[in-house]
């Protein structure tokens, strides 16, 4: 890395990939790492991942050049969707070193197996609750494993009990209605991305090239 004088903390650049990640991840920060420096940045919709990602990271890094930063992609697998080009960190990676990105000290991801809609079948009582189904019809193994699941179910869910499911910031109080702890428990995708944001948050131990 190149010799300079950077601030003291590191910043844990969160790139989501739309609207929905948007208005769901402030909900993880203020939940799991509130009191630690966060940045989101917004892809906004399909394309290449990577050189969207790294057309974020140039961003920050020209913004902020004496900031140290590690960066998460938080990205839907879209599993079986042959059209979608899939994240490729060490394409990223690769890419970062050759273009010199000196302050950038990781890059991980959080992906989400199919897609983020995938992990709220993870409380499916709360998904009920919130769409005030009766006792005696909820199936609570309906939607098992919760990652062959993903945003038609829950349209299709919704519809089904008078509701529309709409992605993007308009599904806010649905996403807060859940509980998140036990989505966290139970979605190892989730977690194990949480677990490494916290504890990297204060690492300034170069892994770029690792």
């Amino acid at each position: 890395m190149s010799r300079r004088t950077y601030q003291e903390t590191l910043v844990s650049l969160i790139i989501i990939e739309g609207y929905t990640e948007e208005a769901f991840y402030p909900y993880v920060k203020e939940c799991c790492f509130q009191n630690l420096r966060t940045q989101f940045r917004n892809l906004r919709g399909q394309g290449n991942p990577n050189k969207q990602v790294l057309r974020e990271i140039y961003s920050f890094f020209t913004d902020y050049p004496d900031t140290l930063f590690r960066t998460y992609c938080c990205l839907d697998t879209e599993t079986g969707n042959r059209s979608i080009t899939p994240l490729d960190l060490a394409v990223i990676r690769n890419e970062a070193i050759e273009r010199g990105f000196y302050n950038l000290l990781s890059v991980d991801a959080i992906l989400a197996d199919r897609e983020i809609e995938s992990w709220f079948f993870y409380d499916l009582d709360g998904i009920y609750d919130f769409l005030n189904v009766p006792p005696e019809e909820r199936i609570m193994d309906a939607y098992n494993p919760a990652k062959d699941y993903g945003k038609f179910e829950l349209q299709t869910l919704f519809r089904k009990y008078g509701e529309r499911y709409i992605p993007g910031k308009k599904a806010t109080s649905f996403f807060r209605s859940l509980d998140l702890n036990k989505i966290i428990a139970e979605c190892t995708e989730l977690r194990n991305g949480i677990d490494i944001i916290i504890s990297q948050a204060n690492d300034f131990t170069y892994m770029l090239s690792l």
